[in-house]
Protein backbone atom coordinates (compact mmCIF):
# COMPACT_ATOMS: atom_id res chain seq x y z
CA UNK A 1 0.00 0.00 0.00
CA UNK A 2 1.14 3.55 -1.02
CA UNK A 3 0.95 5.98 1.75
CA UNK A 4 0.79 9.53 1.85
CA UNK A 5 0.75 12.05 4.80
CA UNK A 6 0.24 16.09 4.95
CA UNK A 7 0.19 17.82 8.31
CA UNK A 8 -0.05 21.66 8.52
CA UNK A 9 0.72 24.24 11.23
CA UNK A 10 0.64 28.02 11.48
CA UNK A 11 3.85 28.85 13.43
CA UNK A 12 4.32 33.03 15.45
CA UNK A 13 7.64 32.82 13.96
CA UNK A 14 9.54 34.01 11.10
CA UNK A 15 9.58 31.93 8.30
CA UNK A 16 14.13 32.18 8.08
CA UNK A 17 14.19 31.39 11.56
CA UNK A 18 11.66 28.42 11.30
CA UNK A 19 13.03 26.87 8.12
CA UNK A 20 16.75 27.47 9.62
CA UNK A 21 16.05 25.15 12.26
CA UNK A 22 13.88 22.40 10.67
CA UNK A 23 16.40 22.11 7.91
CA UNK A 24 19.43 21.88 10.05
CA UNK A 25 19.64 18.07 10.99
CA UNK A 26 21.68 18.88 14.50
CA UNK A 27 18.12 19.84 15.68
CA UNK A 28 16.07 17.11 14.45
CA UNK A 29 16.20 15.03 17.91
CA UNK A 30 14.60 18.48 19.33
CA UNK A 31 11.43 18.17 17.66
CA UNK A 32 10.85 14.91 15.74
CA UNK A 33 9.41 12.58 17.61
CA UNK A 34 10.60 9.10 17.82
CA UNK A 35 14.84 9.82 16.94
CA UNK A 36 17.17 8.19 18.59
CA UNK A 37 19.73 8.85 16.65
CA UNK A 38 20.77 11.75 13.37
CA UNK A 39 24.41 12.40 12.39
CA UNK A 40 24.63 14.26 8.91
CA UNK A 41 26.67 12.30 7.06
CA UNK A 42 27.78 15.17 4.64
CA UNK A 43 29.62 18.30 5.51
CA UNK A 44 27.03 21.33 6.58
CA UNK A 45 24.65 23.28 5.65
CA UNK A 46 22.36 20.74 4.03
CA UNK A 47 22.04 20.95 0.13
CA UNK A 48 20.93 19.10 -2.30
CA UNK A 49 22.89 15.93 -2.68
CA UNK A 50 23.52 15.72 1.89
CA UNK A 51 22.65 12.67 3.49
CA UNK A 52 21.28 12.36 7.16
CA UNK A 53 21.26 9.11 8.34
CA UNK A 54 18.90 8.39 10.99
CA UNK A 55 17.68 5.51 13.59
CA UNK A 56 14.28 5.75 14.87
CA UNK A 57 11.35 3.91 16.23
CA UNK A 58 8.00 3.77 14.47
CA UNK A 59 5.02 1.47 16.15
CA UNK A 60 7.77 -0.69 18.20
CA UNK A 61 10.03 -1.34 15.41
CA UNK A 62 13.41 0.36 15.03
CA UNK A 63 14.03 1.90 11.64
CA UNK A 64 17.38 3.22 10.43
CA UNK A 65 17.32 4.95 7.27
CA UNK A 66 19.73 7.63 5.03
CA UNK A 67 17.61 10.26 3.31
CA UNK A 68 19.47 12.38 0.52
CA UNK A 69 18.10 15.89 -0.15
CA UNK A 70 17.33 15.77 -3.37
CA UNK A 71 15.20 19.21 -3.49
CA UNK A 72 16.18 22.55 -1.45
CA UNK A 73 15.26 25.88 -1.59
CA UNK A 74 16.50 28.05 1.73
CA UNK A 75 14.08 28.86 3.85
CA UNK A 76 11.65 27.53 2.11
CA UNK A 77 11.55 23.89 0.92
CA UNK A 78 13.48 20.95 1.61
CA UNK A 79 12.83 17.14 0.06
CA UNK A 80 14.16 14.24 0.74
CA UNK A 81 14.28 10.29 -0.14
CA UNK A 82 15.65 7.11 1.32
CA UNK A 83 18.18 5.57 -0.25
CA UNK A 84 18.81 3.29 2.76
CA UNK A 85 15.14 2.24 4.61
CA UNK A 86 13.27 -0.95 4.88
CA UNK A 87 10.42 0.82 2.58
CA UNK A 88 10.01 3.36 0.25
CA UNK A 89 9.92 7.02 1.87
CA UNK A 90 9.89 10.86 0.75
CA UNK A 91 10.11 12.77 3.40
CA UNK A 92 9.39 17.00 2.13
CA UNK A 93 9.47 20.16 4.72
CA UNK A 94 7.91 23.46 3.48
CA UNK A 95 7.64 26.93 5.38
CA UNK A 96 5.69 29.88 3.49
CA UNK A 97 5.79 33.05 5.60
CA UNK A 98 2.64 34.08 6.34
CA UNK A 99 3.43 37.88 7.42
CA UNK A 100 7.04 38.60 9.11
CA UNK A 101 6.06 36.98 12.36
CA UNK A 102 4.44 34.08 11.49
CA UNK A 103 4.22 31.15 8.84
CA UNK A 104 2.59 28.23 7.86
CA UNK A 105 4.63 24.89 8.51
CA UNK A 106 3.93 21.72 5.66
CA UNK A 107 4.93 18.29 6.44
CA UNK A 108 4.47 15.44 3.96
CA UNK A 109 5.56 11.62 4.19
CA UNK A 110 4.78 9.41 1.11
CA UNK A 111 6.25 5.67 1.05
CA UNK A 112 5.14 2.28 0.64
CA UNK A 113 4.60 0.10 3.41
CA UNK A 114 6.58 -3.12 3.28
CA UNK A 115 6.73 -6.37 5.51
CA UNK A 116 5.30 -5.77 9.21
CA UNK A 117 3.77 -2.39 8.44
CA UNK A 118 2.15 -3.47 5.16
CA UNK A 119 -0.04 -5.77 7.70
CA UNK A 120 -0.66 -2.72 9.62
CA UNK A 121 -1.25 -0.39 6.68
CA UNK A 122 -4.21 1.33 7.62
CA UNK A 123 -2.97 1.64 11.23
CA UNK A 124 0.26 3.06 9.72
CA UNK A 125 -1.09 5.79 7.60
CA UNK A 126 -3.34 6.68 11.02
CA UNK A 127 -0.19 7.10 13.22
CA UNK A 128 2.13 8.49 10.58
CA UNK A 129 -0.82 11.35 10.76
CA UNK A 130 -0.58 11.96 14.38
CA UNK A 131 3.27 11.74 14.97
CA UNK A 132 3.37 14.42 12.12
CA UNK A 133 1.00 16.58 13.97
CA UNK A 134 3.44 15.77 17.33
CA UNK A 135 6.55 16.86 15.43
CA UNK A 136 5.05 20.34 14.46
CA UNK A 137 3.52 20.67 17.90
CA UNK A 138 7.30 20.33 19.19
CA UNK A 139 8.39 22.27 16.33
CA UNK A 140 5.95 25.26 17.60
CA UNK A 141 6.49 25.34 21.24
CA UNK A 142 10.41 25.18 19.93
CA UNK A 143 9.74 28.25 17.51
CA UNK A 144 7.13 30.58 19.83
CA UNK A 145 8.59 30.51 23.16
CA UNK A 146 9.80 33.77 24.70
CA UNK A 147 12.66 36.23 23.56
CA UNK A 148 14.54 35.35 26.80
CA UNK A 149 14.32 31.13 26.23
CA UNK A 150 14.34 31.01 22.59
CA UNK A 151 16.93 28.50 21.16
CA UNK A 152 19.66 29.25 19.15
CA UNK A 153 18.83 28.29 15.01
CA UNK A 154 22.16 29.81 13.55
CA UNK A 155 23.29 27.53 10.87
CA UNK A 156 26.32 25.23 11.43
CA UNK A 157 29.88 26.63 9.65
Amino acid sequence: MSISVIETMKISASQKRVAAFMFNPENDMQWIGGIKEVRDISKPPVTVGSRIHRVATFLGKEIDYILEVNDFEENHFLGMEAVKSPFPMKVSYQVDAENESSCIVRIQLEGSTKGFFMFMDRLSTIMVGETLKGDLRRLKEIMERSDEEKVEVEKPS
